[in-house]
């Protein structure tokens, strides 16, 4: 690999540059110099699979894309490869892969030639006992496979184990891939911006209101599913940056009254937030009901600032809403 520029460097950070000739400068620390790889590195991209888990969900998909966007070979590991997200990815370019965590076999073809993993679990189908079984099933078969990189979409405050079940199994999965031998990168984004997308929620926004279990001026961190998915690309990207880094992500921070407000303005229609009790989530799920415990008593705390370092065009709640033409996606 040819280096096309050598400069002084005064800190370690990542630099993004959009107008670069390939969207992204690669830095390299080396004697005290940056080296910035251009053409050539990409390039290589060309020759190198990522396995993508997850792939027909919000962020399997987000991943998907951007990795298909930057130039790397996308391989995306699905049950349902003739679903409408799968034949879209498809047509954009990804191979589809059919296979099952719980298929060992098809982990083991899913992984053969692959050069890193993008590693996701759904713990609410199945429970969290499933997601840590198979989250550990695809460190193994990564280890077996010699994957060179391989990135883990944790929650963030995984590390404290604040007591919500599918916030701590994702603790139980990242020490297993620490104590692997792999190449790894975990990220532990926030609260989706999404949240906002679902359909009870698009209902209740539809009819004026947002009830959340959150008292009206508590912050809450968010992200786009987005904004992971080139946040991931840039770990693969930068493996020397990025590798042994486990790094909580959010875009914004925001309260509850501060949503409503924004939504009233995209939508047109005047939109009042109003704080439910937690017994009225816990009626629906008792593990939504110690997650938002959590997050009424302490809940995420990102230094979103050192997230915009990484990534300055990562987006605000305002910015994301935005983007959605909201009348269509609230429909």
């Amino acid at each position: 690999m040819k280096f096309i520029r050598n400069a002084p460097v005064t800190d370690m950070r990542l630099t993004y540059a959009k107008n670069s000739p390939q969207h992204l400068n690669v830095l390299i620390i080396k004697n005290g110099l940056y080296q910035v790889h251009l053409q050539e590195y990409v390039m290589e991209k060309k020759d190198k699979i990522i396995l993508v888990t997850g792939v027909t969900g919000l962020q399997g998909g987000a991943v998907a894309r951007h990795l298909l966007k930057e130039g790397w070979r996308v391989r995306g590991l699905t049950r349902h490869p003739q679903s409408a997200e799968a034949l879209a990815l498809k047509n954009a370019g990804m191979e589809i892969f059919e296979g099952d965590f719980e298929d060992i076999t098809s982990l083991d073809r899913a992984c053969k030639d692959v050069y890193g993993v993008f590693s996701i679990q759904q713990p609410l189908e199945y429970g969290v006992e499933t997601e840590v079984k198979q989250g550990k099933a695809v460190v193994d078969a990564a280890l077996r496979a010699n994957i060179k990189h391989l990135v883990y979409s944790s929650y963030a405050g995984a590390e404290e184990q604040p007591g919500v079940p599918f916030i701590d199994s994702k603790w139980e999965i990242e020490q297993y891939i620490r104590k692997s031998g792999l190449n790894w990168t975990i990220f532990r984004p926030v609260l989706f911006m999404e949240y906002f997308l679902m359909p009870e929620i698009k209902q209740q926004i539809q009819n004026g209101h947002l009830r959340i279990a959150l008292d009206s001026e508590m912050p809450l961190q968010l992200i786009s599913v987005d904004d992971i998915g080139a946040l991931v690309c840039l770990a693969f990207d930068n493996p020397d940056l990025y590798v042994g880094k486990a790094l909580e992500i959010a875009g914004d921070e925001i309260t509850g009254n501060q949503i409503a407000d924004i939504l009233s303005k995209v939508s047109g229609k005047t939109v009042s937030f109003e704080q439910i009790d937690v017994d009225d989530v816990r009626a629906k799920g008792a593990d939504f009901a110690m997650f938002f415990d959590w997050l009424n008593r302490k809940g995420f705390s990102v230094d979103i600032g050192g997230v915009k370092k990484l990534y300055p065009e990562i987006s605000s709640f305002k910015t994301w809403a935005q983007k959605l033409n909201w009348p269509q996606a609230a429909s």
